[in-house]
This record gives C-alpha cells, structure tokens and sequence, in this order.
C-alpha cells in the first residue's frame, strides 16, 4: 500500500507542489539570505507557545524547534499565514526538572496563547496540568509518557513510542514469527520504563520469552551490552537507543558477527548516523513514522522541507534529522487545524477545531483523526501509523507496510 498524500486541509498550500522550484523561485542568494517573500501574512500574529528541552544533561533536542521555527518561517513567507495572519511562536526552554516545566507553562498560560506545542519535555506532566487548568489544548511532538498519552485536551499527531512499539511488536509477531525477543534499553527511568512497556506489548502478542538489556545512556561501547543482548540466540533485538548512540551498536553488533535481526528507532535513519556505521547499518531495521528525504525524497511534501530548512534554517537535505522533520511535519500540521479554528484563534476554537478533526489531512504524514481511536490504549494520538524499512547499501526500502494498532 502506497501511503496517500495530500496538502494540509485550511492554509490552501497548493504551491507546495511546486516546491522544487526553491519555494516559489526564491532561493537562498550568494549571500545566504532567505528567498523573497511570494506571499507574506501581514496581520496580526498568532501567537502559540513552544516548550523544548534543550541543553540538558538528561537530553537536549534543538532540532525539533528548528524544524517548527522552518515551518512557521515557509507558512508566514510563502503562503500567507493562517488566513493572513503570520505564526509566531512563544518559545520556553527547559532542562528536564519539573521546576521548569512549570516556569514555562505559567509563562505560556500569562501569554494567553491559545495552543502550546511541546517538543520533548522529560518533566512534561509538570507543565501539561497547569497548560490544561488554564483551557490551552497540548501538542507533543514525541508523546513519551503520563500526560502525552492520556487526558482532555492533550492531541498527538505522532504515535510516538507507543505508536513504535505497536509498529515493532506487529512486526517482530508477524512477519519475524519471534518467540524470543531481548530489549536493549537506555538505563535511565524513562529509558527502563519504556522497555517494559514494550515488553508487556510484546508478551501480549505471545512472545514467550521478552528480557531486557539494559546500558548508559553515556556508553561508548556497547560491545558488553550488544553481547548480552544476543546471549541465548534471541529471534530479534529491539534496540532503544537513539542516534548517535545506534550508529556504536551497529557497529558493534557487525564486529561481533551478530547475526539477529535487531530493530532500531526512528532516529537512527538520520543521515549521519547512516554515514557513522557504514556498512554496519546494512540489514539494520529501522521504524519511521513520517514521510522523509532518506524514505520518499519524490514526495511533495518532503520537497517542501527540503527547500524550507534551506531557506529559514540553513539546514542541507543530507543534514536533515528525523527531529527536524518531526518538528516541522507536526507544525504544519497544527496550522492546519489553526486555519480551521475561526477568525479570532482562541484556546477554545482550537480546542473546538481538534475535537473536531476526522480524517483531515496531515503534512508528511497520512490522515489523521482526534477522537481517540487512531491507536489503541491512547487515547491522545490521532494518527499512530508506522513502517519499517530496513537498510540495504546504506539506503532505506520499505521492510513493511504503513500499519496502526
């Protein structure tokens, strides 16, 4: 099945199939600067707010505020805004600590923005109950935990880990035919705690023999944990760390001659962790849950980005992160349904437009609808499709179909 793709219902982006004409014929100059605006929002802004942790010693990810910022900067230059009206995004940064998770929502509920989007936030249900007291509809990019996946008011455009797993444990059932599966997990609380949700999914499915593995997230050889894994001959391996980290597994399981099929995160498609393990990627599963340049480089949409991080962030195609696309995929996506929330934009109308979506269509993505039955036991994600492609000569083909659960 070839996924469908379409342009993001309400902002009328039919330029977008012409994007590989450099946005419009701008193009960045020999200088670098940004192409010519061909139709910029000039009335008042819409302002939203933007969490993101970043510089933090538990996990920093610049890359999917990048990716939105890319999106806002096309939306407001290139194709008007929401209905004239340019995004702007309320940006708060946090560094993991529920002191401020909480710092940034009362900054976002005191800016009386109608939408908060989240890109990851390790103490996010700190932030997502005063976000939520306050009226203000909450978007994870990546749901991870707690108040991603359950509650009023919170809508995930992405499956996020319970959306991989589902797409991992379909695939380790029924085309691996596993009966005995190890997870290489990061040692971390939420690490360990992601694990064995997987593992519950997995044993579920009747896979009668799931353990788990468990490394730093600090690590730099893995050849310990990679052995480990594979004691016992297991059918597969899941792997649960993210780029750079899988690159070091790769190469670690190929030194081993480690013949398991293992199975790796979305993240560890980026570019540079391709060219980091080099053959050592060949044979490796890996999950996605978005249309990219790596899997669909034809795809109009994916065409779009490729000239929008050129442009508003000086990002190269071969320098485009699995972050980035998600940052960016997903705030298109949200000003979509901001272009379906009436004239004025308030929390309520936004809230209003999301309850209210039913196979809208998504950006990088397939259709999508938020009444809580996309992905079974999560009741926040309106679309938790997912794929698996495997590397062959250091390039992704599809290993399966776009499926949900």
């Amino acid at each position: 099945m070839t996924r469908p793709k379409r342009l993001v219902g309400g902002l009328a982006l039919a330029a977008m199939l012409l994007s590989g004409a450099a946005a419009c014929g701008g193009g960045e100059d020999e200088g670098g600067s940004a192409p010519a605006a061909a139709n910029k929002a000039t009335g008042e802004p819409i302002r939203i707010g933007f969490i993101n942790q970043e510089q933090a010693a538990s996990g920093s990810f610049p890359d999917l505020r990048t990716g939105a910022s890319a999106a806002a900067e096309y939306l407001n230059n290139q194709q008007g805004g929401v209905d004239g009206r340019p995004v702007e995004f309320v940006n708060c940064t946090v560094d993991g600590s529920p002191e401020a998770s909480q710092r940034c929502a009362n900054q976002m509920v005191e800016a009386k923005v109608p939408l908060v989007i989240s890109g990851l936030d390790f103490s996010g249900p700190s932030a997502t109950a005063i976000i939520r007291a306050a009226g203000i509809p909450y978007v994870p990019i990546l749901p991870i935990q707690g108040t991603d996946l359950t509650g009023d008011g919170v809508f995930a455009f992405l499956g996020g880990s319970p959306g991989q797993f589902a797409g991992v444990a379909g695939y380790v059932t029924d085309e691996i035919k596993a009966d005995k599966v190890t997870i290489l997990a990061n040692d971390t609380p939420p690490g360990v705690a992601a694990a064995e949700s997987l593992q519950k999914v997995l044993t579920a499915r009747k896979v009668s023999d799931v353990q788990i593995v468990k490394e730093s997230p600090t690590a730099t050889d893995f050849t310990a944990s990679v052995t480990a894994a594979n004691d016992g001959s297991p059918d597969a391996v899941v792997v649960m760390f993210v780029s750079p980290s899988c690159s070091l597994i790769m190469q670690s399981a190929q030194s081993l001659g480690i013949r398991t099929q293992m199975i790796y995160p979305s993240s560890c498609l980026d570019p540079a962790n391709l060219e980091a393990a080099g053959a050592a990627a060949d044979g490796a599963l890996i999950t996605t849950e978005q249309l990219s340049p790596q899997t669909d480089p034809d795809d109009p949409d994916v065409s779009t980005l490729v000239t929008a991080m050129k442009d508003y962030a000086d990002v190269a195609e071969d320098e485009i992160t699995s972050s980035h696309t998600n940052g960016f995929g997903v705030a298109m996506t949200v000003f979509g349904v901001l272009g379906r929330a009436g004239k004025d934009v308030t929390a309520a109308s936004v809230l209003e437009a999301l309850k209210a979506s039913k196979d809208q269509d998504g950006f990088l993505d397939d259709s999508y609808s938020c009444d809580g039955t996309a992905l079974t036991g999560v009741s926040t994600v309106c679309n938790g499709s997912v794929r698996i492609v495997r590397i062959e000569g250091g390039k992704p083909v599809p290993a399966s179909d776009w499926t949900t659960s």
